[in-house]
């Protein structure tokens, strides 16, 4: 499941925008949508912030964390020294550790 949307981590949302949407007002509300909660344009936003923010709206209204949206990487962060893990920003990953079929970690280039 949540593996799936890793796909969406390099990807902006004004790039799939434009995969998808000829119409250059849409992709102008799009840009728009993006700067009022991401304070830069659909070309900048990340794609996987974006899916959040849509779907909240859809189910329930619109919602943000205390601190901002940034908070989501924050606490994930947290979350995975809380048990060990270590986060090397900018770094090359040459392989997905494997182990029964889940990814267990990386190997650094």
């Amino acid at each position: 499941g949540c593996l799936q949307l890793l796909r969406y981590f390099p990807q902006n949302v004004g790039d799939v925008a434009k995969k998808h949407i000829k119409d250059p007002v849409l992709l102008a509300y799009i840009d728009i949508d993006c700067y009022l909660w991401s304070v830069v344009k659909g070309d900048k936003t990340p794609m996987i912030n974006a899916g959040m923010v849509f779907c909240d709206r859809h189910y329930g209204g619109i919602n943000y964390p205390k601190g901002g949206v940034g908070q989501i990487a924050q606490k994930l962060v947290q979350g995975l020294e809380k048990y060990g893990s270590e986060i090397q920003y900018k770094s090359k990953v040459s392989k997905i550790l494997i182990q029964d079929g889940n990814a267990v970690g990386v190997q650094l280039a």
